[in-house]
């Protein structure tokens, strides 16, 4: 008993006493590839603006759209060119087995690595609703604008039930096309969250089978929808010669439909890695812990009484 009394004890210390690289999940140098991603972004959204503004007057809602489409791309990078990359190499010690599963530091790790990829989809999701809620609120000033030929309109939305806008073909830009091939590269290289988290030991069976396979769906669709919009959609309009009322209108549709596609998916990522995250936190292990001692001195003190030396 004294014995796990102090390793509870050189645990605890280690925890509070380790230099946990919290930094490295805040703060990343600027690599090259990330200015032209930023001149390519501003470029396309200034195209896309271009477009827009000649279907209707300025308003606050086009400048709403721009910055949702603008931050949910960013945080999106982030998410797959960092965030996950970061929970995986984080995990990698406890997959490959190279620590217990009931390490300290490792388990604080994957659950500081959680902590940031649920920070970056929360944000993720509150540009979505941005854009959905601006995009709605420009068709209705389409809809209502002098620009708009309401017969025009009535013919192309109504056999619209879906998604419908389809881009000309090779219309997405080489550094649009190579960032979003780079996060489809890094979110492969990444094995699948049953591995990342089944080691036994590490979470409860259910656990890790049920919410690691929803995870893996859900951030699988986030990349297609990713591609719908930044690598569909977006370059489609901005690459029209002529942007009339009608083919405004299928887009507005379309982004409102993807982003609200972005935020179901969303609202299904909340529990598995809440799951999770609660699983690995330094209270469940220590709770987990503390439970093993005392199945042990019961284990002790039945054998005591039943005269075994």
């Amino acid at each position: 008993m004294g014995g796990h009394q102090a390793r509870l004890k050189r645990d605890k210390e280690l925890l509070a006493a380790t230099p946990w690289p919290t930094a490295a999940c805040h703060q990343w140098d600027e690599e090259p590839e990330d200015k032209e991603r930023e001149r390519g972004l501003s470029g396309l959204l200034a195209a896309l603006r271009a477009r827009l503004e000649r279907g209707m007057p300025g308003t606050g809602s086009l400048e709403l759209l721009l910055f949702g489409l603008r931050h949910l791309f960013l945080q999106l990078a982030a998410l797959y060119q960092r965030r996950l990359p970061a929970l995986g190499a984080a995990t990698r010690p406890l997959m490959d087995g190279l620590v217990p599963p009931d390490y300290l530091p490792t388990r604080h790790a994957i659950w500081l690595a959680l902590r940031e990829v649920s920070g970056s989809l929360l944000q993720c999701d509150l540009f979505c609703q941005l854009l959905t809620s601006a995009g709605g609120t420009l068709l209705d000033l389409l809809d209502r604008g002098p620009v708009s030929d309401p017969n025009a309109l009535a013919s192309a939305l109504a056999p619209l039930p879906t998604i419908a806008s389809v881009p000309p073909a090779g219309c997405c830009p080489l550094w649009l096309r190579q960032q979003l091939a780079s996060w489809q590269e890094s979110y492969q290289h990444l094995p699948p969250f049953a591995l990342q988290f089944g080691r036994p030991g590490s979470l409860p069976a259910e656990v890790a089978l049920a919410s690691s396979a929803r995870l893996d769906r859900a951030f699988a669709l986030l990349l297609e929808e990713a591609g719908a919009i930044f690598g569909e959609l977006l370059p489609g309009l901005t690459q029209q010669k002529e942007c009339r009322a009608p083919e405004l209108a299928l887009f507005l549709i379309d982004i409102t439909q993807h982003g609200e596609q972005l935020q179901m998916t969303f609202a299904g990522l909340w529990e598995p890695l809440s799951t999770i995250s609660e699983a690995f936190g330094v209270e469940a292990l220590l709770s987990t812990l503390q439970e093993k001692e005392k199945e042990r001195r019961k284990s002790v003190r039945g054998s005591s009484e039943a005269g075994v030396p």
